[in-house]
């Protein structure tokens, strides 16, 4: 089977560029195209609708630039689930376009007014009740990373993940649908403490797969 196409999709926050590109290039069956929300949004390629997976780990604020720039942009985002590729919204992109319907709408929180905690260290714990492909044979693991304190996901979204830290949200992983896509949302993967964890990295894979049917 072939690698799943996925579109990394980054913007306005920072990283560690060899370390996040190590990160993927560990990940099995992950073919993957880091870009720009711009370039995703304008696809001067016209490739926007063949990646199997859309990766999110921007955290741009609002749709403030010129006219050129935030009318192709609000329409890729309006666009989003219009077809049945994944959408994963990993660590800050849970937190971008606050004022955005439809953002919120595939992170499946209304308001997402946050506070944010650097190097925590807090117990991820898969919820067994419900068995699901991405939490299958997995332990509670250790993370260090940052963690917000916001608002939970709604009823509509099953939760996968949870801690019990003073300074987090209680649901750290949770999958849902929007519209036609399948989407994972996952509070970790703040920096290499959390990419470098071999939990993670397994969470993260098996959520790009998920994500895009192939488990």
């Amino acid at each position: 089977m072939k690698p799943l196409k996925v579109a990394v999709i980054e913007g306005f926050h920072p990283f560690a560029v060899p370390q996040w590109h190590e990160l993927f290039r560990a990940l099995h069956g992950v073919d993957y195209y880091p870009q720009v929300i711009e370039n995703w949004a304008i696809d001067w390629g016209k490739v926007r609708t063949a990646y199997d997976v859309l990766l999110f780990y921007n955290m741009n604020m609002s749709l403030d630039g010129p006219a050129w720039l935030n009318e192709p942009l609000a329409a890729a985002i309006a666009q989003l689930g219009e077809t049945p590729q994944g959408i994963v919204m990993l660590h800050h992109a849970l937190l971008a376009y606050p004022d955005n319907a439809t953002w919120s709408d595939v992170v499946g929180i209304g308001k997402r007014a946050f506070g944010y905690h650097p190097e925590q260290e807090y117990t991820l714990q898969p919820v067994t009740t419900a068995a699901h492909s991405i939490t299958t044979g997995l332990k509670p693991a250790i993370f260090k990373d940052e963690t917000y304190t916001m608002d939970e996901p709604d009823a509509t979204s099953q939760i996968l993940f949870t801690a019990e830290h003073p300074k987090s949200m209680h649901a750290m992983g949770w999958t849902r649908t929007f519209k036609q896509a399948r989407v994972f949302c996952f509070q970790p993967g703040h920096d290499q403490l959390a990419w470098e964890n071999p939990v993670f990295r397994e969470i993260l894979q098996r959520g790009i797969h998920w994500s895009a049917k192939r488990l």
